[in-house]
This record gives structure tokens, C-alpha cells and sequence, in this order.
């Protein structure tokens, strides 16, 4: 008798795409132009997953951690293919760097639409920064769970979720994005981001576990 019978290959897990992610997992990305220098060559893991539940859709967020930085992935479908937006969180100290606070300030502001040019960019940005962005939604409400919710559909948003408010600039190009998310405690968190195919994923190594 085999004591030590290998594991059979059709047992073990597939990942192919972004949704089929889960914990511990590991991607990274080809080397394109769209994106950022600071991830060429580099592996990811997923550390969590958690859900942004809206009125009209559900996103599910992979937090991936690179040795240095935690950065955020959430996947969508459009009529040009399925995309990828990763992003990366940014201080109020680079924030103000990048934009005018002033022009940055109306973007809280009900009854504007901020335009943005950024003024500076530090290196460690080098690559998740447009030219400029225009406001594109003023604030919108969100619910934030933090596990994922794919297996147990969409909630009518009650229990353990923590309510944000949403605000999104796009821009030029529109590769690009910022999103800022405001809590119930006051903190507001900002994030520029980056979209591309799902495509360019280059590899998935499913977690051992």
C-alpha cells in the first residue's frame, strides 16, 4: 500500500480570473505601460477581501500586499471587456501636494463640481497620477463590509457594515481615478487609482492552504 500517495491534481484549486481570488492567493502583472513602475515585477497576496454594497451594484475589494504596501483590486464588467481598478491609499499631506486644497476643498461641496490640475507629483506616485481630473459624482451612499459577501448575495444593508459616503473624480486620461470615501466618524479616506483589462494579470498562484 502507498502511504504516500501524491494529491490527486484534479482536487487542487484553479485560479483564473480575479473573481475566483480568495485569501492568500498571489497575482501579478505584466509589464505595460498603464501600469505603475512600483509593481512591475512584483507579487501580490491577497491579505482580505471585503464587499462596497451600493444601490446599484455590489464590488467585491481584494486588498493585495506587496512587501512594502497594501493596495486595493476590485473587478467589473463593461461592453468592452472585464477591468481591473486597483488603488492606492494617499496622506492628506501628499494630497496637498498633488492638488490645490482650495480646488481639492470643493469637492466636498454639494453644489460644485471640482475641476483638479495636479501640481506635483512625488515619486513614490510615479505612475497612479493623471494630468488632471474633474469631479464626476458628487457624494453617494455606500455600505462597507469587511469579509466577502460572494457567496451570500446582496443585503438589505443591515448588520455588520459601516456606512460611507462616496465622491469619484475622473481623469484625463480616464485610466484614471480618485475616490474618496467619507465615514461616519469623520475620517476621510482618499485613493488614486488605476483601471485596465483584467487581461493584465499575468499570473495567479492559488494559495497552498
Amino acid at each position: 500500500m502507498n502511504w504516500f500517495r501524491k494529491k490527486d491534481t484534479q482536487d487542487e484549486r484553479k485560479v483564473n480570473h480575479p473573481n475566483d481570488l480568495q485569501i492568500g492567493d498571489m497575482i501579478d502583472f505584466k509589464p505595460r505601460s498603464i501600469i505603475p513602475p512600483d509593481l512591475h515585477g512584483v507579487t501580490l497576496i491577497v491579505k482580505s477581501i471585503n464587499t462596497y454594497q451600493y444601490a446599484e451594484r455590489t464590488v467585491t475589494e481584494f486588498m493585495l500586499a506587496t512587501d512594502t504596501e497594501n493596495i486595493s483590486m476590485c473587478c467589473a464588467e463593461y461592453d468592452d471587456g472585464e477591468w481591473v481598478t486597483i488603488g492606492k491609499e494617499v496622506s492628506r499631506a501628499q494630497v496637498l501636494d498633488l492638488f490645490n486644497a482650495d480646488d481639492f476643498a470643493l469637492l466636498f461641496d454639494p453644489d460644485e463640481y471640482a475641476n483638479l490640475q495636479v501640481n506635483k507629483v512625488d515619486e513614490t506616485l510615479d505612475g497612479w497620477v493623471a494630468d488632471s481630473y474633474h469631479q464626476s459624482k458628487q457624494s453617494s451612499n455606500g455600505y462597507f463590509y469587511d469579509h466577502d459577501r460572494r457567496s451570500q448575495g446582496t443585503s438589505n444593508f443591515e448588520g455588520d457594515s459601516e456606512e460611507f459616503m462616496l465622491i469619484e473624480s475622473e481623469g484625463s486620461p480616464d485610466d484614471y481615478s480618485i475616490s474618496v470615501e467619507i465615514w461616519e466618524n469623520g475620517e476621510t479616506d482618499v485613493y488614486l487609482e488605476v483601471s485596465f483589462p483584467a487581461s493584465h494579470i499575468e499570473n495567479y498562484w492559488p494559495s497552498e492552504q
